[in-house]
């Protein structure tokens, strides 16, 4: 794979294309490619040879991403 060794986020997986937002732009890899629990909106490191989840950045980018939604739209009872 051509990719970068970066950060990606795993937009959403197309049968067996998985479409990961990085690097200021999309790109399409084997789905296979990717950790077998890896969920859209994952965070993903890339090294070069394997992607790896980081469940901490991704916990702490639906945190920013919820705020910003409170802020926006109110907080609303559940």
């Amino acid at each position: 794979m051509c990719l970068p060794p970066a950060s990606y986020v795993l937009d959403r997986l197309e049968g067996d294309v998985a479409v990961l937002e990085g690097q200021g732009r999309t790109w399409d890899v084997p789905a296979s490619a990717l950790p077998p629990d890896a969920q859209p909106g994952d965070t993903l490191r890339w090294d070069g040879t394997h992607f790896h989840r980081d469940t901490q950045d991704t916990l702490a980018r639906k945190g920013r991403i919820d705020s910003a939604m409170s802020r926006l739209f109110g907080k609303k009872d559940r």
